[in-house]
């Protein structure tokens, strides 16, 4: 897609998603309510500092959640974004290698201090009721001819049951997408 069509696109499309927040050594992401501020601070790879979730009005904290220990899919945090609804909260962690950089995405039901992990990916964005999230593949090489070219796909993950769909197929390179409504 052109930069010119993804611009008329983007104005055409009027339920935009939330972009996953991404940040280097401390964030905070407020709630949609905005009522609470989930935060995370990161020092170093493998850090296990909590996620902590403040009420903003007095600053006391509401919770603390320990951070995934699975090794495998969470080395350091990179990203935040809470759902549409305030109830859950899209975390990403460094993933890839330094040619096919990726994060590995966790959904956190911060209520219950559950973690569930959703997939890898890059540029994460909930859909505008939550349902679901969608995010492109980490690049790969893929032949073309004699030749091999970077290929990324997109993918939507169904937040109820954590299944994914490989929207895409073939030669491409995604990074330009957003959410828009249905006509009416």
């Amino acid at each position: 897609m052109s930069n010119a069509d993804a611009a008329q696109k983007r104005s055409t499309c009027s339920g935009a998603g939330q972009p996953i927040s991404r940040f280097e050594k401390a964030s905070g992401v407020l709630s949609p309510s905005g009522r609470e501020l989930a935060e995370i601070s990161v020092h170093e790879p493998f850090d296990r500092s909590p996620l902590r979730i403040k009420n903003v009005t007095d600053g006391k904290e509401i919770a603390t959640i320990q951070l995934p220990t699975d090794h495998e899919h969470w080395n350091y945090s990179t990203s935040l974004a809470w759902s549409p609804d305030g109830k859950l909260i899209l975390a990403g962690a460094e993933a890839g290698s330094s040619t096919s950089h990726f994060e590995d995405y966790w959904l956190l039901d911060w209520a219950h201090q559950k973690w569930q992990y959703a997939g890898g990916g890059n540029g994460a964005q909930w859909s505008p009721d939550g349902s679901q999230i969608v995010w492109t593949t980490a690049r790969d090489l893929a032949p073309l001819g004699k030749i091999h070219v970077w290929v990324s796909h997109l993918v939507l993950l169904d937040v109820a049951s954590l299944k994914q769909q490989t929207l895409t197929s073939g030669i491409s390179n995604e990074s330009e997408f957003f959410w828009c409504s249905p006509a009416r």
